[in-house]
């Protein structure tokens, strides 16, 4: 069981850091999108916001992958 944990914590802690790496590339590629059309990033408000929900996502996976994969030093 406990062999498990790890495994799955290891799992969601590599989920979340992909997809925090994904969304700071795509992030990075629409800066770059849009000041090259001189439009203003902070008015695409759609994907402001969906970085912010994305990146809450892969931080919760980061953390619960670290709560699980070390869980076995606290049972």
């Amino acid at each position: 069981m406990i062999i498990w944990l790890t495994i799955v914590g290891t799992i969601l802690f590599i989920l979340g850091l992909i997809l925090f790496i994904f969304v700071q590339t795509r992030w990075k590629q629409k800066v770059n999108e849009q000041k090259s059309n001189n439009f203003e990033v902070a008015k695409d408000q759609k994907w402001v916001y969906t970085k912010i929900f994305l990146n809450t996502i892969a931080a919760l996976l980061i953390i619960s992958g670290i709560v699980l994969a070390f869980s076995k030093l606290y049972i």
